[in-house]
């Protein structure tokens, strides 16, 4: 009884030793839950008294999510948990770094091991007693707003073991920073140092690899540190579940609870280090930067490394991509790092060169990350796999068709093609791979990105990028291997899925690029499936001979939107918009234009620098016939262009615009809310006669007399 009557003695009077910390923490947490959650209720409840809610449910659903942010998930909470971690932490063992409080703490009869049971459990208490006492003065005035449900606080006791398992490994990393030191401000920076170095490093490695390796790509998996808890709290488990109260269960077996697993253990081994440390600390340590002398040639290397390798890494980005730039920044801030370690060991400035043989280690290392990353010795854009050591693989060409779920929620690309595209020929996409290693980017005619993702047979995935020519005929072959297969355009194409829902069309349209028209949707089945027999045998010969004759518009019922291009080979759809009497050709007729104007943007460049000289552009109108049947058959529609891949703008000319106006009594069924249509000249299919025109206009922009009235094709000209 006497010893347990002592211990609790001593958690008291420390208790009252740290009643600043603990008034830092009630007045924090109390504004973090209660008045963070006021604020955010009156949002909503002002929102729906203006009237922006259609039903009460939907009123009371966001307040539910409000109370659900404001008490367990908010972002805010990061900072203050954090704060009072290190306050905590370094407010109470504190004394280990005055020698003087040494003295004193280690002249009372208190056992080594008491002390920091007391001091540990009260840096516990600090926290969580005010936090639960903001839950629940939160959750009080979260009822009679009606915030509050059965899920609500399932989430919000999620919310609170969270942010506890994220205190706690702040505090003993903040714990075994002191233990580490003799000098606060020092402590304070290793457990910044500690708190975000393996998110630092990663980020620093993908920079590295971005700067050297070409065939680098976080396309189809972003990746990240596997240790750091800040890095999971923000970025790998952004847990939202306010966005679907429906599935409190599951989101907390499968989005937190096997972070939850992960923190626990990283908060035992921190607290076990720091144990271990406390006990080997000297007595002697109080005052010094670091507690333990081996620790400082070690500190300082992996200080120096990678900050080093960072300063390189902006030189390299501010020089324009220096390799021998980043170099030189990279060792030079290695020596001013080693340096300023030094002067911080000692506090001693005469100390700047001290321990040259730590400082020599650094540069090594610096220099041979370094080289590693500059000639590729790992092989990384060397890296190939052998077709038979591939199980499938996903890849994007470039296309990105925008894509839906059923409630009308955009979907990533990436990560719809990494969960669903499994290709098993894989000597296709090897054989282009190994190609781009051969062939020259600048010697490429039109080149085309394509990010690959290898699952190999071991059960490793691999991601690379490289680039294909896409006009060279070599490449045909074998990117109809890849297009024109079934698991491809299934994924690519949301139409050849099984998500498409006819009975969920709300509207749809038919347009050639001038033409608009209404289909019914009705006939949504129909034309969905004509469209998927035409796509059996589409594949990339069909985009690299044809263009698009028309597009198919789908909006569907929960707003979001399908643009389908129907290719003249495309038999099934184009005869089925025939019968539904919605289809118009692609060549619009001549009698229904009242006059076509053109405009060519004009750069004047010196022929030595390079240097823009002037900028004109120049405008000829032309209302007669003949002129107009023959500009007609050298343009395009721009809005099949645009949507034409991978062809886009690849084969217009990019320095004219054409726009088509049609007669005011024309019963060609043009959108009637525009004036006119956009179109392009194919390229090097501008006639002679439109750029005479264009010339004489261009003169007389720049006063030039060249015009006549006598020019056989009618032309005005526009001011610059």
């Amino acid at each position: 009884m006497t010893s347990k009557s002592s211990f609790w003695g001593n958690c008291i009077e420390n208790h009252k030793r740290r009643i600043w910390v603990w008034v830092v923490s009630l007045v924090v947490q109390l504004a973090a839950y209660a008045g963070v959650l006021t604020v955010y209720l009156s949002r909503v409840s002002g929102a729906y008294a203006e009237g922006r809610y259609k039903t009460y449910e939907l009123y009371r659903f966001d307040l539910c999510s409000a109370a659900v942010k404001a008490l367990g998930f908010g972002r805010h909470f990061i900072m203050v948990v954090l704060f009072l971690a290190v306050a905590a932490g370094a407010q109470g063992f504190g004394y280990l770094n005055d020698r003087r409080k040494v003295d004193l703490y280690y002249s009372v009869p208190v056992d080594k091991k008491r002390r920091f049971l007391v001091i540990y459990g009260n840096g516990i208490a600090i926290y969580v007693l005010p936090a639960v006492l903001g839950i629940l003065i939160g959750s009080a005035i979260a009822l009679p707003w009606d915030a509050m449900t059965r899920q609500s606080l399932v989430y919000i006791a999620a919310g609170f073991v969270r942010n506890l398992l994220l205190y706690l490994t702040a505090y003993h990393t903040t714990v075994l920073a002191v233990m580490l030191t003799g000098n606060r401000f020092v402590a304070l920076g290793l457990t910044a140092y500690l708190l975000g170095c393996e998110w630092w490093l990663y980020g620093l490695l993908q920079a590295l690899r971005t700067a050297f390796y070409h065939t680098a790509t976080d396309y189809w998996q972003h990746g990240g540190p596997k240790l750091s808890v800040l890095y999971d709290y923000l970025s790998a488990a952004p847990v939202r579940p306010y966005s679907g109260f429906r599935s409190a269960s599951r989101a907390m077996l499968i989005g937190i609870l096997p972070y939850y697993g992960k923190w626990i253990i990283l908060a035992i081994v921190l607290l076990a280090l720091s144990w271990l440390a406390y006990c080997k600390r000297p007595p002697e340590a109080a005052q010094k930067a670091l507690a333990f002398g081996w620790m400082k040639p070690a500190v300082k290397i992996f200080t120096a490394v990678p900050g080093a390798l960072q300063i390189g890494v902006f030189v390299y980005g501010a020089s324009g991509g220096s390799a021998l730039l980043m170099l030189a920044g990279a060792l030079a801030g290695g020596v001013l790092i080693c340096g300023a370690m030094e002067v911080l060991y000692e506090f001693d400035i005469r100390r700047l060169a001290g321990h040259l043989w730590s400082d020599g280690a650094a540069l090594a290392l610096i220099l041979a990350v370094y080289v590693v990353f500059r000639y590729d010795l790992t092989g990384y854009d060397k890296y190939v796999p052998e077709p038979d050591r591939v199980e499938s693989y996903a890849v994007n060409l470039g296309y990105s068709e925008l894509l839906w779920d059923e409630e009308g929620h955009p979907l990533s690309t990436a990560e719809n093609g990494r969960d669903h595209m499994f290709l098993t020929d894989a000597e296709a996409v090897v054989k282009l791979a190994q190609k781009a290693q051969k062939d020259r980017y600048e010697d490429m005619a039109f080149p085309q990105e394509a990010r690959v993702l290898y699952r190999l047979k071991s059960g490793r995935q691999v991601q690379r990028r490289f680039w294909v020519d896409l006009e060279n005929p070599a490449n045909e072959e074998l990117l109809n291997r890849i297009v024109g297969t079934p698991a491809y355009k299934t994924c690519v194409y949301q139409i050849m899925a099984d998500s498409f829902h006819a009975d969920s069309v709300k509207t749809m349209t038919y347009r050639n690029g001038a033409a608009v028209m209404a289909l019914q949707p009705e006939d949504a089945a129909a034309v969905a499936e004509a469209y998927r027999q035409d796509m059996e045998a589409f594949d990339f010969s069909t985009m690299l001979r044809e263009k698009p004759c028309g597009l198919v518009e789908i909006r569907h019922l929960s707003q979001y939107c399908q643009t389908l291009p129907v290719y003249e080979s495309f038999r099934h759809t184009t005869e089925l918009l025939q019968s539904l009497g919605v289809y118009y050709p692609l060549q619009l007729p001549a009698e229904e234009i009242e006059n076509i104007s053109v405009t060519r943007y004009d750069t004047w460049t010196d022929d030595e620098s390079g240097e823009v000289l002037q900028k004109t552009n120049a405008r000829a109108d032309f209302d007669e016939e003949g002129q107009i049947r023959e500009i007609l058959a050298a343009v395009y529609p721009a809005e099949l262009e645009m949507a034409r891949w991978p062809f886009a703008y690849a084969r217009t000319e990019e320095d004219y615009s054409v726009y088509i106006t049609f007669k005011r009594d024309s019963a060609y069924p043009y959108a009637r809310d525009c004036n006119s249509v956009y179109y392009l000249f194919g390229q090097g299919q501008v006639p002679e006669a439109v750029d005479r025109a264009l010339d004489r206009a261009a003169l007389q922009t720049a006063g030039g007399a060249g015009a006549s009235g006598t020019e056989e094709w009618v032309w005005n000209m526009t001011t610059p």
